[in-house]
């Protein structure tokens, strides 16, 4: 998701598919998955952030997984990826 992220413009989004696995609230048990990746990438880059509105009547399996690009990144080795 870091190096992905880079690509991503401002007022776009990052999908991070199958959030739902992993008692959330689909039952997996084989320990983290991506709803915890999308959690740890939020805590450590503050340029994205979830857009629920994407979630249609709250039927998803990426709930959680819009990831919508507010800013630049604040980071210099992701900034000169972007185009």
């Amino acid at each position: 998701m870091e190096l992905y992220s880079a690509f991503v413009p401002v007022r776009y989004y990052m999908i991070v598919e199958d959030t739902n696995v992993n008692s959330h609230p689909v039952p997996w048990g084989n320990g983290e998955g991506p709803a915890e990746a999308v959690a740890e990438f939020l805590r450590r880059y503050d340029d994205f952030e979830v857009d629920p509105h994407r979630e249609k009547h709250q039927l998803t399996f990426n709930p959680g997984g819009f990831l919508l690009r507010v800013q630049k990144s604040g980071h210099a080795s992701l900034d000169g990826l972007h185009p």
